[in-house]
């Protein structure tokens, strides 16, 4: 992981865990790993109960409505 984190090192970055236990701690995981070191840290959980993004846009959600939910997420510096 340590290779993605400073891939990343000063960017904004946006997390989607998959709706499970195991895709929340892994998320959760590289999250600790970005803090302090991304301009801008997102966790979103998509509503709609999806086991994850792809499904979540199977569904007929749109890019446009992730970016909504995304502008009503509180932000982590």
């Amino acid at each position: 992981m340590p290779q993605y984190t400073e891939a990343l090192r000063g960017r904004e970055v946006i997390l989607i865990p998959d709706n499970d236990a195991p895709g929340r701690k892994r998320v959760l995981n590289i999250a600790r790993a970005l803090l302090g070191k991304v301009a801008r840290l997102v966790v979103l959980e998509l509503e709609g109960g999806s086991k994850d993004v792809t499904e979540w846009f199977g569904q007929g959600h749109s890019d446009l409505e992730l970016i909504e939910q995304l502008d009503g997420e509180e932000v982590s510096r």
